[in-house]
């Protein structure tokens, strides 16, 4: 048995949610049933809501208000694919930095694919590094938040349909900002989520050191075969447009390679 110093320090179960509308992949689940074994979390799933916006507040707010055990949510779309260990890792990340911390995928188009995350213009982002990197605002299908956070976006905004079982505060709820031009926008329920979240004096983060897999529908080509790169590549990316969403302009530069990506 081992004795008390070798014990290793207790840390809270990590609340982790799923949030879906109707479906999800069977690479998800795997994922799901894998975390689940080996322990340190409680699990909930939320499907049913097409408002995709309303779901994670409702999951958010399952955690702020009957989960007190657990320190930091961690929610997760039904189309990604991932290990315990980054669940863990990402959990340890959001203790470290208080904040909120989202992991690198890419988005599913096959035109232009480019990080679902919204980047600081100019700053790089190294795969090979393990350090949280700061960003403008996170995505979503990846993402840990401190209860710190949750709890103070709580403090000025009211309790949705108290009482029901879509209780909730409107921590997504979407709105406009302007862009790095001064142009006015329609953000995205994460993005309109990570505002928030900077408006109320919390860091946002990226963690680049591993990267998820987001499972979708594609007919491959021969043709793809000239943009493939190898699997886990270290990368380095750089947003260098001043737009936003599928205009931004990526410099994207492997060990071997550099591709530019111009936008649409």
């Amino acid at each position: 048995m081992p004795n008390k110093s070798s014990r290793l320090p207790l840390v809270p179960p990590t609340y982790v949610a799923t949030v879906t509308w109707r479906s999800v992949e069977v690479e998800h689940m795997q994922s799901i049933i894998a975390l689940l074994a080996r322990g340190g979390v409680v699990y909930q799933i939320k499907s049913g809501d097409a408002l995709i916006e309303r779901g994670r507040a409702i999951v958010a707010t399952s955690f702020l208000r009957k989960y007190p055990q657990c320190d930091v949510m961690v929610q997760i779309d039904s189309d990604i694919q991932f290990s315990p260990g980054d669940v863990h890792l990402l959990a340890s990340q959001v203790r470290q930095t208080k904040g909120v911390v989202c992991w690198l995928y890419s988005t599913r188009s096959r035109t232009q694919p480019f990080p679902a995350a919204f980047l600081e213009q100019g700053t790089p982002v190294d795969t090979g590094s393990p350090d949280p990197v700061p960003i403008r605002w996170p995505s979503t299908g990846f993402v840990g938040a401190h209860r710190d956070v949750l709890a103070k976006l709580a403090e000025g905004m009211p309790l949705c349909h108290p009482d029901e079982n879509i209780e909730h505060y409107p921590f997504f709820n979407v709105e406009i900002d302007k862009d790095d031009r001064g142009v006015w926008i329609n953000l995205s329920e994460d993005y309109s989520f990570g505002k928030r979240v900077r408006e109320a004096g919390f860091g946002i983060y990226c963690s680049p050191s591993i990267r998820l897999r987001h499972i979708g529908t594609h007919a491959f080509r021969l043709e793809d075969m000239l943009v493939q790169l190898p699997p886990d590549q270290r990368l380095v990316l750089t947003r260098e447009s001043t737009t936003t969403g599928t205009r931004s302009g990526y410099l994207i530069q492997g060990v071997e390679s550099e591709v530019e990506i111009e936008g649409l």
